[in-house]
């Protein structure tokens, strides 16, 4: 563990280079500086968000909760963790409603710009998309219009 404390002020910055792999889909990078950024402060819940960020974008919605939920057990009060909770629930069927109202209380009630704004293009996102009836393109409908 010696080792590895010449980096230790390299923790943020393997974290950010760890979001900015995921973005550009390289999930393998994006894991390997999680992982590091893990190894030098096993204690902070940084590295698990995004490790359930990489997840979220995988569209591996469970996985996604389960990391997200293993942050807000040890901060209760983490925003960024209750935020991308519950646009990860939003993704799984039985979990909607409740990530609606998760995404409605943090917009409401956070006192961050940035959580807010999240909180408010995941509930548009989930109201507008993935709530909203099948549109004419979609094969049940043409079906349903041919009877």
């Amino acid at each position: 563990m010696s080792n590895l404390k010449q980096y230790e002020d390299d923790f943020w910055n393997f974290i950010e280079a760890g979001f900015v792999a995921t973005n550009h889909m390289d999930g393998d990078s994006a894991e390997k500086l999680f992982m590091a950024a893990h190894k030098l402060k096993p204690e902070h819940t940084f590295p698990t968000i995004g490790f359930g960020y990489m997840q979220l974008c995988r569209l591996q919605a469970k996985d996604a909760v389960a990391s997200f939920q293993r942050v807000l057990d040890k901060e209760p009060e983490n925003e960024m963790a209750k935020a991308l909770l519950a646009i990860a629930k939003s993704f799984t069927l039985l979990e909607m409603d409740n990530a609606d109202k998760m995404l409605e209380e943090l917009s409401r009630f956070s006192e961050d710009k940035d959580i807010k704004k999240l909180a408010e293009i995941g509930s548009n996102f989930l109201n507008q998309h993935l709530k909203a009836q099948p549109g004419p393109a979609d094969p049940n409908m043409r079906k349903q219009k041919e009877r």
